[in-house]
């Protein structure tokens, strides 16, 4: 599963979700790709002015922005244990997360073609190629 939204917040359901992995005999690996901080203060101030009309200033933003990387990681690892954590830096592995995730992590020799996508935040550079 991938999905930037799965946060596991809601202790009840991601206690199921844990159960089941294990009750179906699942290893299971969450990939934590964290931005570079001053990249994601950047995408999630952005994201606030375009979908939820933010007021404040970048400035005003970060005296109250959290990434909550740590919290997350603490979910995660109450959930599954340390060792189906796998962290890496997504500026750094953003042009090759196929070959990260199929050939890095899955040890797979077979790495299917990265199809280009648009990325549609609002970026210090303007709209880029991903």
């Amino acid at each position: 599963m991938c999905s930037s939204d799965l946060d596991f917040s809601d202790e009840e359901r991601s206690t199921h979700i844990a159960d089941a992995a294990r009750d179906a005999g699942y290893d299971m690996k969450v990939i934590y790709l964290v931005r570079n901080i001053s990249e994601g203060a950047f995408s999630a101030y952005s994201q606030l002015l375009k979908v939820h009309g933010e007021t404040r200033s970048f400035s005003e933003f970060l005296q109250d922005w959290d990434p909550q990387y740590a919290l997350f990681l603490q979910r995660v690892s109450n959930l599954f244990g340390k060792e189906a954590l796998i962290v890496r830096n997504f500026d750094a592995q953003k042009s090759r997360l196929a070959e990260l995730i199929f050939s890095d992590i899955l040890g797979l020799d077979f790495c299917p073609k990265e199809a280009q996508a648009v990325n549609r935040s609002l970026t210090q550079i303007g709209r880029a190629h991903v």
